[in-house]
């Protein structure tokens, strides 16, 4: 992407705006499990994108699934890298990547979308891995923003791993204020019309909150032996902006624990004063993990696969946005943080915008994720972000008219006192 592309900057949307190689950790402890990675792709007219699922495990993963946004309208290619035939609920073997395409978003002031892939590695043990990317035109010292990851428990009654008459499912919604500014008329909404209770309509800046809602299962989910809904929450912002975000989740009776992830920008040093982040400026990045699942998760793992990318060590909040302690990232079990079902976790990064982001047009990264439950495979997620470092143009010192009699004055004697050197020049010469 070139920030002088101006037709391309306007229609691009997240999936498209940062490489990223995402990766689910195995199942088991011998490692034999499939190992799923994703991709994005280019971005296409009228806001089509492309993106890849990958295998770069050792073994074949099966009941392979692509949601975008909780709705099914992902296609994939018919046939895989290696050349096998591929259909959505088949497999994809160990080392083989199939490439999909997903429907339009809609391009806005800061989208963020989600990918839910899930499907079961070869010992049967199910996965469901998330990947998260947020595109923003421009990183600004002003900005009112809002993030929502959501989450789902499946209240299984008898055990039996299937959906069955009278179940329900517990929703858990939790909105982050990223910027700098206040947020009210905050209100979410999700797919399937549940009724969604939030303890607020307003949210300072730094701040979250959870939502939740219940939800009954109906025959036709008993039937599909799987549910998805995608949440939205809306907001406005102190500075009358008015700003949204979107989430979603896929679940079907024996979900194996998730987490989730958001990495949002902002400008917050402006040095040169230009409104926009430019070469020398400084951008805090701040980080929303979520436990979205239904197992604690113990520890939990954060990094940036490339450390140029940020300016130093990840600093992550003593107490999470429920209340507990948070011992830190990348820690051992039982030494490290953990997360308690639907709570969260934020943190923050600073970056210093160099001149080859404002060579390439854009800065982004990729953060990664993961949450090790006390069964099953662990949990990993990704949350990437990029946004427009433009190339301004070269500034040019425009002569005023002259108007005014004492300019013409000052004119006048200068080109008098012009030609007066200029002729002595030359008499020196004789």
């Amino acid at each position: 992407m070139k920030s002088n592309n101006a037709n391309r900057i306007r229609s691009l949307l997240p999936l498209a705006s940062a490489v990223a190689v995402l990766a689910m950790a195995n199942a088991n402890a011998q490692g034999a499990a499939g190992q799923i990675a994703w991709a994005p792709g280019s971005v296409g007219a009228g806001g089509a994108y492309t993106f890849t699922i990958g295998n770069s495990g050792v073994a074949a993963v099966s009941d392979l699934q692509v949601f975008q946004n909780g709705d099914a309208g992902v296609t994939c290619a018919s046939s895989t890298a290696q050349g096998r035939e591929f259909s959505l609920a088949g497999g994809l073997g160990a080392g083989d990547s199939v490439q999909c395409s997903g429907s339009a978003l809609g391009a806005t002031s800061r989208n963020t979308a989600a990918i839910n892939a899930t499907g079961k590695y070869a010992n049967g043990v199910p996965f469901h891995f998330t990947a998260h990317q947020t595109y923003v035109p421009l990183a600004v010292p002003t900005d009112a923003i809002v993030g929502i990851n959501m989450g789902a428990v499946f209240n299984d009654a008898n055990s039996n791993q299937t959906f069955d008459s009278g179940e329900t499912f517990s929703f858990s919604f939790t909105v982050f204020n990223f910027g700098n500014l206040s947020l009210s008329a905050i209100g979410v909404t999700d797919t399937l019309g549940t009724t969604i209770s939030c303890p607020s309509t307003t949210l300072a800046a730094g701040v979250a909150m959870k939502c939740t809602s219940t939800y009954t299962l109906t025959a036709a989910d008993i039937t599909s032996g799987f549910l998805q809904d995608s949440a939205t929450v809306s907001a406005t912002g102190s500075g009358n902006q008015h700003v949204s975000s979107q989430d979603s989740v896929f679940r079907t009776g024996s979900t194996a624990a998730e987490i989730k992830g958001l990495k949002s920008p902002i400008l917050t040093i402006d040095k040169d004063g230009n409104g926009i982040a430019s070469a020398g400026d400084q951008v805090r990045y701040t980080f929303a993990i979520t436990n979205s699942g239904n197992q604690v998760l113990d520890p939990i793992g954060l990094t940036e696969p490339d450390p140029t990318r940020i300016d130093g060590p990840i600093t992550c909040s003593a107490t999470t946005t429920g209340g507990s302690a948070f011992a830190g990232i990348n820690l051992t079990q039982g030494n490290g943080g953990s997360l308690a079902v639907g709570d969260s976790e934020l943190c923050t990064a600073t970056y210093t915008i160099t001149a080859a982001d404002v060579s390439l047009g854009e800065a982004d990264n990729n953060a990664l994720i993961t949450g090790l439950p006390p069964f099953g495979g662990a949990a990993s997620a990704s949350a990437a972000s990029a946004f427009v470092v433009p190339k301004l143009p070269p500034v040019a010192i425009v002569p005023s008219p002259i108007n005014d009699w004492r300019a013409m004055l000052m004119l006048g004697i200068g080109l008098l006192a012009f030609g007066f050197a200029a002729t002595r020049r030359r008499k020196q010469r004789q």
